[in-house]
């Protein structure tokens, strides 16, 4: 009866409103949640009763659904503004909830396949960052909305990220990955701005890198398809793409990433023996917290940690001659090629960074050496 019901004239009717013009959300609010509300109990509808027929049947009929949803299908001017994907995807992940994984991933072949986004994907992935601005939007605006931003728990975003990511090679899951939550200006996204700029503030820190950081952690706690070396490798792509990023944005991506995925970055850093390397993120993280107004005990933290996993004392204390050169040649760059108003800013920050870490640092130093007097 339900399905004689969707079938009919008036049931296509009920079932599927009209949006109006694809380029433009809702007036009000209430208006906007009045249509995801619909599309809410339309999937429950449709999952309630295809409930016995086969994966593939049910998405077939949901997929004639999503296709009249579907933004290329309408002439629209600004994808940004319509509100059908996220119809589109409340209605998918209504209909897909509580599935296991592999017919979710089935699910998310499908749709991809009915939206044709490997072609879009195809195109800005095989590009230069920047060359296809319009499909570097619809991708991103597609993927969040049908697919991740449906979801608030890190399990359910991290099995569909790992969906859009997983077909391709590092290098590209680290591109899509910035195409889904790099920073965003006037509908374009900002692909030089980690190797020009840094943030001012932890606001625009923030707005920054707080998804990209988001989504990170999110992979790193899915186990299932994530190893350590993958998030590893992953960053490391993600940091030199397209162009190698400034030593602070790493280091405030790591800061929003936590203690974890921070510690697991300079560690494998370490076993290769980058010790320059790291000397310059820690310099870096100890910049960021000072300019957040974060607590430097972290960084000495980290530094504890890794001192813990270096073999000899020669090795620990080149890590940290490194760190002091470090901060000593990053004061005299900034000395020599900043602008006076700029310089005495950054000085300042930086000065103030160095005299907090040493703060942090030396009472554990001083305290190791009483234990081992102590013990002798």
């Amino acid at each position: 009866m339900v399905e004689g019901y969707r079938c009919s004239r008036s049931g296509s009717r009920r079932l599927m409103p009209d949006l109006g013009p694809h380029d433009y959300l809702p007036c009000g609010a209430s208006e906007q949640i009045e249509y995801l509300r619909h599309f809410q109990k339309l999937g429950l509808l449709m999952k309630r009763s295809t409930c016995l027929y086969a994966t593939r049947d049910r998405l077939y009929l949901v997929g004639e659904y999503i296709s009249k949803l579907l933004c290329r299908n309408a002439t629209y001017h600004d994808m940004n503004k319509c509100i059908s994907l996220l119809c589109c995807g409340t209605l998918l992940q209504t209909v897909v909830s509580g599935w296991d994984d592999m017919e979710c991933k089935r699910a998310f072949d499908f749709v991809n396949k009915l939206a044709l986004m490997d072609r879009e994907t195809g195109l800005v992935l095989r590009n230069s960052p920047g060359a296809h601005v319009k499909s570097e939007q619809e991708v991103r605006l597609f993927y969040r909305r049908v697919f991740l931003d449906v979801h608030t728990t890190k399990v359910d975003k991290a099995m569909w990220l790992s969906r859009i990511l997983k077909p391709f090679p590092m290098v590209q899951q680290a591109r899509m990955l910035y195409i889904l939550y790099g920073p965003v200006y006037a509908g374009q996204l900002e692909w030089q701005e980690m190797s020009e700029n840094t943030p001012v503030n932890v606001e625009q820190s923030q707005q920054h890198f707080g998804q990209l950081a988001c989504a990170i952690t999110a992979l790193h706690s899915y186990r299932k398809e994530w190893s350590e070396d993958d998030i590893i490798s992953v960053l490391d792509e993600l940091t030199s793409s397209p162009d190698e990023w400034l030593p602070e944005n790493i280091a405030h991506l790591l800061t929003l990433c936590g203690d974890t995925v921070t510690l697991q970055v300079v560690s494998s850093k370490a076993i290769n023996g980058r010790m320059q390397d790291i000397a310059s993120i820690l310099t870096s993280l100890c910049l960021v917290c000072t300019k957040n107004h974060y607590n430097t005990s972290w960084v000495a933290y980290i530094v504890q940690r890794l001192c813990s996993l270096l073999d000899t004392t020669k090795t620990k204390l080149n890590l940290l001659n490194c760190i002091a050169d470090t901060f000593k040649d990053t004061v005299l760059d900034m000395y020599e090629y900043s602008n006076t108003d700029e310089r005495d800013l950054e000085l300042d920050h930086l000065i103030t960074a160095q005299s907090e870490f040493m703060k942090e640092i030396l009472p554990r130093a001083f305290c190791s050496i009483q234990s081992k007097e102590t013990a002798i």
